[in-house]
């Protein structure tokens, strides 16, 4: 089985690369963020795009009976929103604060010229939808395929890619349950597990990787 694809390619992950990433700051307003400050709301029209500048944010649908499924966990330099600002549609997704941090607004016109003035910039767009398109084609053929465990252990290998090397992941079981397409008592089952195995460590709200290498051969297993 290939490799878990890269995180910048992750589910509802941002469109943006490094030259659009560097625009959208040059023309971005800066808010803080609350945990739990709702961002962007599922359904509003899509007025702007956002650009998470410090801690996290998570991109979440409403399930059935209300439920929050989370579809993907965003840290600095990410980007929400650009999808419904390109083609007019209401968010798909809502963008909540996982923690206190910063993010910056930018308004559709904003961003739209942009585009117009940087054809570069326009391109790194197009660019990135391409790479979600194969993003998309290889998460629908996992849910299909591969074991949970190692839709699991993709999820976390992505998560942890953009840390220090022995940063602790900040990720509750609920949260990679949703990630990986199960339930929570699957995730809580595999991660101890896997503690018993001593791949992680387990506490509130974190996963320590003891051992990225047997994680990572549990993600590629088939």
């Amino acid at each position: 089985m290939p490799a878990p694809p890269r995180p910048s390619d992750a589910p509802c992950g941002e469109l943006a690369g490094p030259s659009l990433i560097a625009a959208l700051r040059k023309v971005a307003i800066a808010r803080p963020f609350a945990r739990g400050d709702v961002l962007v709301r599922e359904g509003d029209p899509p007025a702007f795009l956002g650009l998470v500048l410090e801690g996290r944010v998570k991109i979440v649908k409403s399930g059935a009976g209300g439920r929050e499924v989370i579809l993907h966990v965003m840290g600095p330099d990410k980007s929400f929103g650009i999808v419904p600002v390109l083609d007019g549609e209401p968010y798909p997704a809502s963008a909540v604060a996982v923690e206190d941090g910063r993010w910056g607004r930018v308004d559709a016109e904003r961003f739209a010229a942009v585009l117009v003035a940087e054809p570069r910039i326009a391109l790194d767009v197009l660019r990135s939808f391409g790479r979600r398109l194969r993003r998309l084609a290889h998460v629908t053929q996992q849910a299909a395929t591969t074991p949970v465990e190692a839709r699991i252990a993709s999820r976390l290998v992505e998560l942890s890619a953009p840390l220090p090397p022995g940063a602790d992941v900040r990720v509750t079981r609920q949260e990679l349950a949703d990630l990986a397409g199960t339930t929570v008592e699957t995730a809580i089952r595999v991660t101890r597990a896997w503690e018993q195995a001593g791949i992680v460590a387990l506490s509130r709200g974190r996963i320590a990787i003891r051992d990225p290498r047997g994680l990572r051969a549990r993600a590629e297993a088939s």
